[in-house]
């Protein structure tokens, strides 16, 4: 049975990589790769998202 350390090392690995996890499938929710737009529309909605900070 791991050391008390141990488990609490083991715990926050978890938690990082389940937050890493969470953050890049957000980023893929707000910002989802398009082939089909046109690069102008994907820039306007990046400068769109970045003034209003979504």
């Amino acid at each position: 049975m791991p050391t008390q350390p141990e488990r609490q090392q083991l715990a926050e690995t978890l938690i990082e990589a389940y937050l890493a996890s969470v953050v890049a499938e957000s980023h893929e929710l707000i910002d989802p790769p398009t082939s089909s737009s046109s690069d102008s529309d994907y820039h306007s909605n990046k400068g769109y998202r970045r003034k209003y900070n979504i």
